[in-house]
């Protein structure tokens, strides 16, 4: 006899797609407003979403391969028991970047706060705060070290710890991102471009 199970949860809309991945615990969920959209079926919960776009699915001949058709024909490799892992944050995001390690994310929030948290399990590991405005952007430097800006305020250089240093009156940043061996590019609000080399040296 056929058992009916209860509907995956937090989904609201038609489906047109159903994908398991192979040798994983992971079922590609095709929506009518986008997706794929990945369930966990051991943890019966969402594990994250690949780009929208897709208009077929089909399995991958390896475990964790799955293959998306839109635009081009695309393979995506699945962990084989992705976690889902939900980080929660008061206010709008502007900005989040992982790491260099991987093991940290670093959040530009509209608060005017920029959060470290780990990955692992969640937990805040820095934070720091401007007074007032929306922290516009967030990129890692070398030893940890971040670069941001709040809307109207100079960049700043954040860390080791939650010191925040500022990058001088001239760059109000708009954008930034990082380079290879420590360096961010930034955008500041006069169309130019600014490299910076943060250091833990005053």
């Amino acid at each position: 006899d056929g058992t009916l199970t209860s509907p995956l949860a937090g989904l609201s809309h038609s489906v047109r797609g159903l994908l398991s991945v192979p040798g994983t615990q992971s079922v590609l969920v095709l929506g009518e407003r986008g997706g794929p959209r990945i369930w966990n079926t051991a943890a019966a919960g969402w594990a994250g979403s690949l780009p929208a776009g897709a208009s077929r699915m089909f399995a991958g001949r390896q475990s964790g391969e799955a293959l998306l058709l839109g635009e081009a024909l695309e393979l995506w490799r699945l962990s084989a028991s992705p976690r889902p892992s939900v980080l929660s944050f008061p206010t709008g995001v502007s900005q989040a970047v992982p790491s260099p390690s991987g093991g940290e994310l670093a959040v530009a929030l509209g608060g005017g706060e920029v959060v470290e948290r780990r990955l692992s399990d969640g937990q805040e590991v820095r934070r720091w705060s401007w007074i007032v405005g929306v922290a516009k952007c967030v990129a890692y430097g070398s030893d940890g070290l971040l670069v941001a800006a709040a809307m109207g305020e100079a960049g700043r250089i954040l860390g080791p710890g939650t010191e925040m240093r500022p990058l001088g009156p001239d760059h109000v940043l708009r954008r930034a991102g990082s380079l290879s061996g420590g360096r961010i590019w930034a955008l500041d609000y006069s169309g130019n471009a600014v490299w910076v080399q943060p250091s833990s040296g005053s």
